[in-house]
C-alpha cells in the first residue's frame, strides 16, 4: 500500500503510524542523492559530505514535526539550505583553523 504513494502520502502515512525511523529512511533515501547534489554545488565535495551529514540529523530530528504546509521536498532543501548556512558560520571555519579545545 505504502509503495502506491506519493513520498509526501507515505512519509504522512509513517508518521501517523509513529514510524518516525521509517518515515526519515524514506524521506533520506528518496531525497538523499538530489540534496547532496545540490551541496555539492554549494561546497567541495568534503565539506558537502559533513553539511549533508548535518543536514541528514536535522530531518531525522524535525521530521515528526513536520506540518506538511509545504512538499516534503521544499521542506528537505530549505533543511539542507540552513544546514549549508550553518557550516558557513562555524568560527573555525571562519578562521581558517581550528579554535584550541582545552
Amino acid at each position: 500500500m505504502l509503495a502506491a504513494m506519493g513520498l509526501d502520502e507515505q512519509v504522512a502515512a509513517l508518521l501517523e503510524r509513529g514510524a518516525h525511523d521509517e518515515a526519515a529512511a524514506a524521506a533520506l533515501e528518496a531525497l538523499g542523492p538530489a540534496v547532496l547534489g545540490y551541496l555539492s554545488n554549494l561546497h567541495d565535495e568534503d565539506d558537502a559530505q559533513d553539511v549533508f551529514s548535518v543536514f541528514a540529523e536535522d530531518l531525522w530530528r524535525g521530521l515528526p514535526g513536520f506540518r506538511g504546509e509545504s512538499s516534503l521536498r521544499s521542506w528537505a532543501f530549505r533543511l539542507a539550505w540552513h544546514a549549508s548556512a550553518r557550516w558557513r558560520r562555524d568560527l573555525w571555519r571562519q578562521r581558517g583553523e581550528r579554535l584550541p579545545s582545552n
